[in-house]
């Protein structure tokens, strides 16, 4: 994939000496503070929820993007730590992960907890859970293109979008406008429609508001359905934002 964005980390975790240090003292730093993160949230109400709906899902792989750097950020630690729960309580096989902002401290941990680290995707999407806590717009749409997820835990599409009107979102990212015009059907969250005002005609009538018409049929991606379950009222807790608007997507495809 080709759509990841590198942004401005800190320069490490209290903790951390040296991000790029791939020896057994170093990821062993790393590796206790994870475990401490992991005993922090296992318990919380957010992970009992998501891992009850992700064990009603049907698969044997994790493909994590996204993700950030552990060794570097307080929300990827969490977000790994949430990760390597899912992983345990599951039995998940095998799990693939990416982002270009991985040190090679982070990859040492990784390949230490089996994990691999790779750009090209392994996975097979019908039996891969897609764990994307960071992943911004543009990656997003180029997954919902390429691979064709059927099984999602990430940012809230409809939340996540809801700043681009319907038109804007639609040009810009057409998969995932479509993915939002079907969750919006199947959800309780409202979505911005794009209303445009027409010109008046006779100044003693009131303006009349009409919806801007998309045509769906047009995305080269077909989603058919989707479904997603939102975690929002759980997300509060000692990690911070690290799951913020985090949910669950199911989608099928034609």
């Amino acid at each position: 994939m080709s759509e990841f964005q590198k942004t401005k980390l800190r320069s490490k975790l209290a903790g951390i000496s040296d991000v790029d240090a791939t020896d057994p003292e170093s990821v062993r730093a790393l590796s206790e503070k994870v475990t401490k993160a992991e005993e922090e949230i296992k318990g919380q109400e957010l992970v009992r929820r998501i891992i009850s709906e992700l064990e009603l899902k049907s698969f044997t792989n994790i493909r994590c993007l996204a993700l950030g750097s552990p060794c570097r950020e307080t929300n990827a630690l969490y977000q790994l730590a949430l990760l390597n729960i899912v992983v345990k309580r599951l039995s998940v096989k095998s799990v693939s992960m990416f982002d270009p902002v991985s040190t090679p401290l982070d990859i040492a941990y990784f390949d230490e907890s089996g994990y691999s680290h790779e750009e090209a995707d392994p996975s097979s999407p019908s039996s891969t859970l897609y764990y994307l806590p960071h992943a911004d717009l543009h990656l997003t749409e180029q997954l919902l293109f390429e691979k064709h997820p059927v099984i999602m835990l990430s940012n809230n599409t409809i939340t996540h979008t809801d700043r681009l009107l319907t038109a804007t979102l639609h040009n810009q990212y057409p998969t995932l406008s479509l993915l939002r015009h079907i969750l919006s059907k199947t959800t309780n969250q409202p979505c911005d429609d794009g209303f445009q005002a027409p010109k008046k005609k006779r100044r003693n009538k009131p303006t009349k508001f009409k919806p801007l018409q998309i045509d769906y049929t047009a995305v080269p991606t077909k989603i058919t359905e989707a479904q997603m379950v939102s975690f929002k009222e759980f997300e509060e807790g000692p990690w911070l934002n690290a799951f913020t608007d985090i949910s669950c997507h199911t989608i099928t495809y034609e």
